[in-house]
């Protein structure tokens, strides 16, 4: 597990550092509900809080969001901790579960104030946008679509040779 922990802590470290750190900015910087141009309509800055997860969903006045993503954020921890006490090797996984779990912790970190998390990306045409979304959220996509590629690479021949079974 001592090899994994230096790319998992600098994925996760960089992953919560850039994500609080642009929130701060946003926050400092941008008018609420008030578009800021990028690169034209594509991709414009707009500062909103989402009290929900994902798309505004379970949007409530309650605590029972923060408990959601912290005790996700704590499941997420302990399942990096098992996978990497099973012994594989792991290749780009320290790397994807540095950033997903520093996602999560970003945006607990972030929903833990005020029960709401810090948005202000915007991409779309028009009146066609995509949800508001922060770099956190992109920190976890990216984590787990490098997992869900990872997934189904072929085994290694290390991988090969220590379960027998794959070699049909």
């Amino acid at each position: 597990m001592r090899k994994y922990a230096p790319p998992l802590a600098t994925a996760l470290v960089l992953a919560v550092a850039l994500d609080l750190g642009t929130k701060a900015w946003a926050e400092r910087s941008l008018f609420r509900h008030v578009p800021e141009e990028v690169v034209g309509e594509w991709f414009r800055l707009t500062l909103t809080y989402n009290q929900g997860i994902a798309f505004g969903l379970l949007a409530t006045d309650g605590p029972g969001v923060i408990i959601a993503s912290g005790v996700a954020t704590l499941l997420i921890a302990l399942w990096v901790v098992r996978i990497f006490r099973r012994g594989v090797d792991p290749v780009p996984a320290p790397w994807a579960l540095g950033l997903l779990l520093g996602g999560g912790m970003s945006n607990f970190i972030d929903r833990i104030g005020d029960g709401r998390v810090t948005d202000f990306l915007d991409l779309g045409v028009g009146a066609h946008r995509w949800a508001t979304f922060n770099l956190a959220d992109v920190f976890i996509v990216t984590g787990a679509a490098m997992l869900i590629i990872w997934s189904y690479r072929g085994p290694t021949t290390d991988e090969a040779s220590v379960h027998p079974s794959t070699l049909e």
